[in-house]
């Protein structure tokens, strides 16, 4: 028993040794305009009213400096002062911020927006929902894909139920466009245990 033991610690040990990777590279290209502006990196988490911080590069340090949306969000459904999954891109020269209203397990969820002209500590205006239709969708984890300034973009969202959906933007991209058409990209099928819900699918993002 005491030899089969051994035997045992030693083939776990041996597969945990194996399963190991090496340290990612570091980030190379030219860092453009459209990664950073000034010099300065923004940061926005999930969680409160969005936290915005400031740094020199994506390394940090990184320096707290206030609530995107200080007086919660427009969209009045439970966790409006709990806000997810900030995604800001620049457009025509504005920052738009979209931004998830939901509470954890639910669908009762929608997707808003803000916008900006720098990034700035309170220099940012909450247009409430931008008007993506209820369906068996779940409405966070935004993602906005913008071609060109005058043409309509492209709004990616979803999260476990039915996965992840799309629909053209209006211009400028406050709100999905006029009897919008939602299309169904991707649903994880992948069975779960203990009778679960099929595998999540969230956090898309176009590129």
């Amino acid at each position: 028993m005491l030899n089969f033991l051994i035997v045992a610690t030693a083939f776990f040990n041996l597969l945990a040794n194996a399963v190991t990777f090496p340290p990612p590279e570091p980030c190379t290209g030219n860092c453009t305009g459209y990664v950073h502006d000034s010099s300065v990196y923004f940061r926005f988490t999930t969680n409160g009213r969005i936290n915005i911080a400031t740094g020199p590069s994506m390394t940090g340090p990184w320096t707290y400096r206030c609530p995107a949306l200080p007086k919660c969000s427009k969209i009045n459904i439970k966790g409006k002062c709990d806000l997810w999954a900030p995604d800001v891109i620049k457009v025509d020269g504005k920052y738009y911020m979209y931004y998830s209203v939901s509470s954890m397990g639910s669908k009762t969820s929608d997707i808003g927006v803000a916008t900006s002209p720098n990034m700035e500590c309170g220099t940012w205006t909450d247009h409430g929902s931008i008007g993506i239709p209820t369906g068996s969708w779940n409405r966070i984890d935004a993602n906005m894909l913008s071609i060109s300034p005058k043409s309509t973009g492209y709004m990616l969202w979803g999260s476990f139920w039915t996965g992840i959906w799309q629909a053209r933007m209006a211009i400028p991209p406050l709100r999905v466009v006029d009897n919008v058409k939602t299309v169904h990209l991707e649903q994880n099928t992948t069975k779960r245990p203990d009778n679960r819900p099929t595998g999540p699918s969230e956090g898309g993002f176009q590129f």
